[in-house]
C-alpha cells in the first residue's frame, strides 16, 4: 500500500503509475488523481495546446509538399 500525496488516500501499488526518477519506482499521485489534473489542466488550456500541437503538423505538411514537388521535378527530367 502507498499513501497518495495529492488526495490523501491510501492505494494499492497497481493504483499509481511508474517513475524511474523515484526510491519506490511509482509517481507520488495515484492514477486517478493524475487523470483529473490532466483533464483539468487541458480544459484551462485548449486553445493554446492545440496550437502547440498543430504547429508541427502544418510544418512536417509542408515540409512534405516541398519534398513532392522535387520528387516530381527529378522524374519528369
Amino acid at each position: 500500500m502507498k499513501r497518495c500525496t495529492k488526495c490523501g488516500k491510501s492505494k494499492h501499488f497497481r493504483e499509481f503509475h511508474l517513475s524511474p526518477f523515484s526510491r519506490d519506482g511509482l509517481k507520488p499521485w495515484c492514477k486517478d488523481c493524475c487523470h483529473l489534473y490532466w483533464v483539468r489542466y487541458f480544459n484551462r488550456n485548449k486553445a493554446s495546446l492545440r496550437k502547440y500541437w498543430k504547429g508541427p503538423k502544418i510544418r512536417l505538411q509542408e515540409k512534405y509538399r516541398r519534398y513532392e514537388d522535387e520528387l516530381v521535378a527529378i522524374v519528369l527530367r
